[in-house]
């Protein structure tokens, strides 16, 4: 009995170890221009003083570490933006208009 817990001990381990070595030599592969681009970032631009959407206000979405623009957008008549296909990182959002004072955001 002691000889089989062993054995299945012995066999989950082995298991492990090569699911665990797949996964990395995935990652390894994984080229950064195929990281897929899933994260979404919509909102309304507004003025602070009295709540009226800004028109045509400029979205830049800069990284973080390198604060290189990677995508950025500009809002409709209502104010409204929708940036897609954004890659997984981490980013400041940058709204400018003309006339406003310039926004920096984390996400």
């Amino acid at each position: 009995m002691m000889k089989r817990h062993k054995i299945i001990k012995y066999i989950k381990t082995l298991l492990f170890l090569l699911l665990g070595l797949q996964a990395l030599t995935f990652a390894q592969q994984m080229r950064s221009d195929k990281i897929p681009k899933i994260r979404v970032i919509f909102g309304i631009v507004v003025n602070s003083s009295n709540g009226t959407p800004i028109q045509y206000s400029s979205i830049s979405v800069v990284n973080m570490r390198t604060n290189e623009i990677v995508t950025g957008g500009v809002t409709d008549e209502n104010g409204t933006f929708r940036i897609n296909e954004i890659p997984f990182g981490r980013y400041n959002v940058v709204v400018e208009c003309i006339g406003f004072k310039r926004e920096k955001l984390n996400l």
